[in-house]
């Protein structure tokens, strides 16, 4: 029973995903029903080690094992998609208030300037800016014009 025990557990250490390297990296993102699957065979996996060792009489190191199973299955996609997350750049951010500073030294318009910098910003920043630009193109005060940014 103990060999096919730990022939059990080797399978489930050999289809467990690994690291994420660089390459990994640039495969297109899967569909949006691929996270709630990416836990299910390393969890099954372990559910089976853990019949394994319920059969072979071991009782804690079965419980312990199924319940691993289980945890795998119910957190890893949520943590991986919590991990997918993509993350401002804190320097692209920086980078683009520079231009945008420059755009406005410059001489541009704050609504020229503004359109300007809007294609180097993250998604949600850059459409708080386009608000910017365009209520600064309809002449909107100063301080009504920048609220859209200052909420972002």
């Amino acid at each position: 029973m103990i060999p096919g025990t730990l022939a059990l557990l080797a399978a489930a250490v050999l289809v467990a995903p690994g690291p994420v390297t660089a390459h990994h990296r640039t495969v297109p993102r899967r569909s949006p029903r691929a996270p709630a699957r990416e836990g299910l065979v390393p969890g099954l996996a372990l559910l089976a080690v853990g019949a394994a060792a319920a059969l072979a009489g071991a009782g804690a190191a079965a419980v312990v094992t199924s319940a691993a199973g289980l945890a795998v299955i119910a957190v890893l996609p949520r943590w991986r998609a919590h991990r997918a997350r993509p993350r401002p750049d804190p320097l692209g951010l920086a980078g683009a208030w520079d231009q945008l500073a420059a755009c406005l030294r410059a001489g541009l318009p704050l609504d020229r300037a503004a359109r300007a910098v809007v294609a180097v910003l993250p998604a949600a920043a850059g459409a708080a800016l386009g608000r910017v630009a365009d209520l600064a193109a309809l002449g909107a005060v100063t301080g009504a014009a920048w609220s859209p940014a200052l909420d972002e």
